[in-house]
């Protein structure tokens, strides 16, 4: 990767961009808006960002989203907004706010970083359960609704559907 500080977006001018925060149309995420596919590494997420990732990631803490590699603004120091990947897919950090009910901290435009790395975090099923009700007094019929939100949003793995459903 790079070792020079470059904008996020890729031909960002600040002159003309006319916007603090990045436009819903730059915002880099799968195009299912649930979790990628190789289509969206290939087609549409290198010509528009520098980084090979998407724009927002989710604390691994209290789930909120913002944008990758920034704290958390709520959790503070050490907790860092990362790409959660399921299996070989990124899970969409916006979607899965929305599903556990949780903010997004949006993305300024011209924000620069020097993009060494990713800051992602592998996670299974269960850490997803967890998180549903993680720092939260829930009844069990929210709980459940949440959870089905998150589950709807994950790619199809037969390991993660129940026996004698369609889910």
């Amino acid at each position: 990767m790079c070792d020079e500080e470059r904008y996020i977006l890729r031909g960002y001018d600040p002159e003309t961009y006319g916007s603090e925060y990045i436009k819903d149309e730059d915002v880099v995420r799968p195009s299912n808006h649930k979790f990628s596919r190789r289509i969206d590494w290939t087609n549409k997420w290198l010509w528009k960002s520098t980084a090979d990732h998407e724009t927002y990631g989710t604390c691994d803490k209290c789930f909120d989203s913002g944008p990758v590699w920034q704290t958390c603004q709520y959790c503070g120091k050490g907790q860092l907004y990362v790409v959660f990947f399921l299996g070989n897919s990124q899970l969409d950090s916006i979607t899965l706010s929305e599903s556990l009910e949780r903010g997004l901290r949006r993305q300024k435009a011209n924000r620069t970083c020097i993009w060494r790395r990713a800051c992602s975090k592998h996670v299974d099923v269960s850490f997803l359960q967890q998180a549903v009700g993680r720092n939260r007094q829930l009844s069990e019929e929210d709980r459940t609704r949440i959870f089905d939100q998150v589950m709807g949003m994950l790619p199809y793995d037969e390991r993660t559907r129940v026996p004698g459903t369609n889910m």
